[in-house]
């Protein structure tokens, strides 16, 4: 009987205990130890320290650009922008997204030949200013 008993307790030490579900991260990921967490900004760093990016230490783009200038000023002072997609030019106004960012934007169709082929594209272009979100009216 003292047998069966520590049997049953091996084997209930053997099962793993119930928990919350992990979430799944792919092999890559848990591989290159990316999906480890995220720092307090909510960016992933790397075990270092270093973003991984290959920077120099400094400001990021949105911390530069957040205060270079107001909306009304790059309403004022932008000018439309030309983009090219396969022959056809495409001009992108200034614009302020319903998001509170700055940027340029188009939409267009764009006609492209595939292999003989002439297909048309619904073509919708976003620019946004990266910091533009923080600008002051």
């Amino acid at each position: 009987a003292a047998e069966a008993a520590e049997a049953a307790e091996a084997e209930e030490a053997a099962e793993p205990e119930e928990s919350e579900p992990q979430p799944k991260r792919s092999k890559r990921r848990a591989q290159d130890g990316r999906g480890e967490g995220k720092d307090a900004k909510g960016s992933k760093e790397a075990k270092d320290g270093k973003n991984g990016k290959g920077k120099a230490k400094g400001q990021s783009t949105k911390e530069r650009q957040s205060s270079s200038m107001t909306r009304k000023e790059f309403m004022k002072k932008a000018k439309a922008i030309t983009v090219q997609i396969g022959d056809k030019k495409i001009k992108a106004e200034p614009k302020q997204f319903s998001t509170g960012s700055s940027g340029f934007m188009a939409s267009t169709k764009v006609t492209v030949d595939v292999g003989g082929v002439s297909l048309t594209l619904q073509c919708s272009l976003n620019l946004p200013v990266i910091g533009s979100k923080e600008w002051s009216e």
